[in-house]
């Protein structure tokens, strides 16, 4: 009887032993896991923290944007109201035309300063001179024009689009020069608008709208 009971303990003892062997066994294939979800996991920690630090393909606009304010040339002289020159980083100048205005002249030998060209010069030489600005090409017109000056719009530090400010101040009226550029309809409107309300050279104060 004493054999057989110790023998019976044995095989109890040997049971449990087989059933925490069994549950341990279980508990390391659990997906809970931390240690078996890093063996078993296609990416490793590195690959994981990698993939997330990839940043998503940026937008067209975005990317636009990076670029132009990447390079923002300083202005450094003022011819008249829409025509200026920039230096760049690299200290190459340019001249300027904005695309989609005219101020009254000031400085064409061909021609006698225009009634409120000085007033339209004095704004923009009052706004530009000495500040960065960012300049915006418009794949509807040239990159220049016939003299060499680059077409392009132009937005102040604060983000002001310095071209519209002009029309909606009365310091120009809308210029197409062969073919609509993108914000031919917008001008019109906001060149119409300043006419409308008589701001600076459409106030019968100053020129009338005549030159």
């Amino acid at each position: 009887m004493g054999m057989r009971k110790i023998s019976t303990k044995k095989f109890a003892n040997l049971g449990i032993s087989l059933g925490l062997l069994v549950l341990a066994f279980i508990f390391q294939l659990t997906p809970g896991n931390a240690s078996t979800d890093a063996l078993t996991s296609p990416l490793s920690t590195g690959d994981q923290s990698t993939s997330q630090s990839t940043p998503a393909p940026a937008t067209t606009a975005n990317s636009t944007n990076a670029a132009a304010v990447a390079v923002r040339p300083t202005v450094v002289k003022v011819a008249d109201g829409d025509t200026f020159t920039v230096k760049f980083p690299d200290n190459t100048e340019k001249t300027v035309r904005m695309i989609g205005v005219d101020t009254p002249e000031t400085v064409d030998p061909r021609k006698t300063v225009q009634c409120f060209g000085k007033e339209a010069s004095a704004f923009t030489k009052a706004q530009l001179l000495g500040k960065e600005v960012t300049l915006e090409a418009d794949a509807t017109q040239g990159d220049v024009d016939r003299y060499n000056r680059l077409l392009r719009y132009v937005y102040t530090a604060d983000g002001s689009f310095f071209n519209m400010q002009l029309l909606q101040e009365g310091f120009a009226t809308e210029y197409t020069y062969q073919k609509p550029y993108t914000f031919q309809k917008m001008f019109k409107a906001a060149a119409a608008g300043a006419q409308a309300d008589a701001k600076g050279f459409w106030n019968p104060a100053t020129c009338n709208g005549k030159r």
